[in-house]
């Protein structure tokens, strides 16, 4: 008789550890923002660097202490789209000529994301469930709640 293996859930922390990375020292982070001409997820298309000032400025200082951040950026249902891992160079004040590239808007703290090449297998092809949508970063294991990976599309 053949052996039965039942697979568990499989969640973000558990990949970022895989990885190498310290998950306490690591954030999720989805960006769903609209703006009046682009969203997230077409300014990451478009240009990667814009993308990471976009990530990086913030109205609260939120990556003190992290040396990663899991970027994501809002999809229908709850979930939220996988692009990329960032690591967490270093922080200043924001210059006041500095706006974010999809809403114009001035935010006071300014962290200089630099992508990696962890979890990069993954990039738009892993989905997770992000329940919270007004919760834009989170911690892991999930700040309390882990972050269920639901979907990993086929490379194409």
């Amino acid at each position: 008789m053949a052996e039965r293996h039942t697979l568990r859930e499989l969640y973000l922390h558990d990949l970022v550890a895989m990885c190498g990375l310290d998950p306490g020292r690591t954030r999720a982070v989805r960006n769903q923002v609209e703006g009046e001409t682009e969203s997230s997820l077409s300014l990451w298309r478009r240009d990667r660097e814009d993308f990471d000032l976009h990530m990086g400025l913030c109205n609260k200082r939120r990556f003190h202490e992290v040396d990663h951040v899991v970027a994501f950026v809002g999809a229908p249902a709850g979930r939220a789209l996988f692009v990329g891992v960032r690591r967490v160079v270093s922080y200043h004040p924001c210059p006041e000529d500095v706006s974010d590239p999809v809403t114009g808007q001035y935010k006071p703290h300014l962290y200089i994301l630099k992508p990696t090449e962890h979890l990069d297998t993954y990039v738009e092809r892993l989905i997770v469930s992000w329940e919270r949508s007004r919760t834009w970063v989170r911690r892991l294991p999930g700040g309390g709640r882990p972050i269920p990976v639901v979907e990993i599309r086929s490379p194409e």
